[in-house]
């Protein structure tokens, strides 16, 4: 299991979770609270599974701009979506989307 913490957003924390193999899918719906590479420990809120995220799923957790969109963290151009939003992030992290990646969120 690998964890991708990216911390780039005003409003919200962002862990991805990439699991190695189908035994570590046990551990994702039983863990919320995970370590950084300081040793601190923080309470995250798992979203869903990267592929199965809906604008429903996303509500709340993903926060628009002014304009009503959302930022791209990949690209200058602002996206339309949460789920935008989100895969910009994969994106700027260059994560391998064959993969399934776990999305969990937390509040500053």
């Amino acid at each position: 299991m690998k964890r991708v913490f990216f911390e780039k957003d005003s409003h919200k924390d962002y862990l991805f979770v990439i699991i190695d193999n189908e035994r570590d899918l046990e551990q994702i719906y039983n863990v919320d609270n995970f370590t950084d590479e300081t040793g601190r420990e923080y309470v995250y809120t798992l979203i869903g599974e990267r592929k199965s995220l809906t604008p429903e799923k996303l509500n709340g957790h993903v926060v628009p701009l002014v304009n009503g969109k959302f930022k791209n963290f990949h690209t200058e151009v602002d996206v339309n979506s949460a789920s935008d939003f989100i895969e910009s992030i994969i994106d700027n992290r260059e994560l391998n989307k064959e993969q399934e990646i776990f999305v969990y969120v937390r509040n500053k």
